[in-house]
């Protein structure tokens, strides 16, 4: 009996222990893009924002297997996300690393998304110094190699952390 009760409890700590690292991870990769795009410049293109998404989603799903600690099926659920959102992470950001090597083309009219002004006579200035990044140039590297590469290592460190913790 007791020896169950211990065996509970440590599952319920390796359980805490992969939501708060997969919730730190993501706090970090969404952190950085901030920093690196209002910081440094690095003006995200149209996959780097689909890539944000990513991250943005392991960082809700990681939250909320936090939050929902004890419940089961909750932390279940919220397991199956964050392992959703990574592979989502890690084959965007493979996909944009191929288009960035122009090894595929990449999507039809790959440009960033605009935040528009309130007033016609601000679009009309902002338009005139908005420069679009397309998605198959690297426009920021960090160590050599562009933000789609780190993206996909970091992903893929990820889910290693989630087997390795997972696994028996």
């Amino acid at each position: 009996m007791i020896e169950k009760i211990k065996q509970n409890i440590h599952q319920q700590i390796k359980q805490n222990l992969l939501f708060f690292g997969l919730f730190i991870c993501a706090l970090v990769l969404v952190v950085s893009a901030f920093i690196l795009e209002h910081g440094f410049g690095a003006a995200p293109c149209h996959l780097c924002w689909l890539q944000r998404y990513g991250h943005w989603a392991l960082l809700f799903t990681a939250g909320l297997g936090l939050f929902l600690r004890g419940i089961p099926y909750a932390q279940k659920i919220a397991f199956w996300g964050c392992i959703a959102a990574i592979l989502y992470g890690l084959c965007l950001g493979g996909y944009h690393v191929l288009v960035q090597q122009k090894l595929i083309a990449g999507p039809q009219g790959c440009s960033s998304v605009l935040a528009l002004p309130q007033s016609t006579q601000g679009l009309l200035e902002a338009l005139k110094t908005v420069s679009v990044p397309r998605c198959d140039k690297v426009n920021f590297t960090v160590l050599g190699q562009s933000l789609a590469v780190w993206n996909v290592l970091f992903m893929a460190a990820l889910l290693a952390f989630v087997y390795k913790t997972k696994k028996p």
